[in-house]
């Protein structure tokens, strides 16, 4: 999930999905190329599960999304 999209924020969207039913397994990653990327700790935490910077490289991604997906039990930097 993009942070910063066209007519509806990232944060916005994945609101959107959690309050779907059949949503309760679900994971979402959120990409931004922002440095300033409110904390996870908080609001956002309820929506959104995890945040990688842009440019990333594939494998980071592929590592978090195993790694939500519960087929890594250690994310490797």
């Amino acid at each position: 999930m993009d942070i910063n999209m066209p007519g509806m924020s990232g944060y916005e969207a994945a609101q959107v999905i959690r309050q779907m039913k059949g949503n309760d397994y679900r994971h979402i990653i959120a990409m931004t190329s922002e440095v300033n990327t409110p904390s996870l700790d908080g609001v956002y935490a309820q929506v959104i599960d995890d945040c990688i910077l842009k440019p990333f490289q594939e494998s980071q991604l592929v590592c978090m999304v195993e790694m939500w997906a519960g087929r890594l039990t250690v994310i490797h930097e």
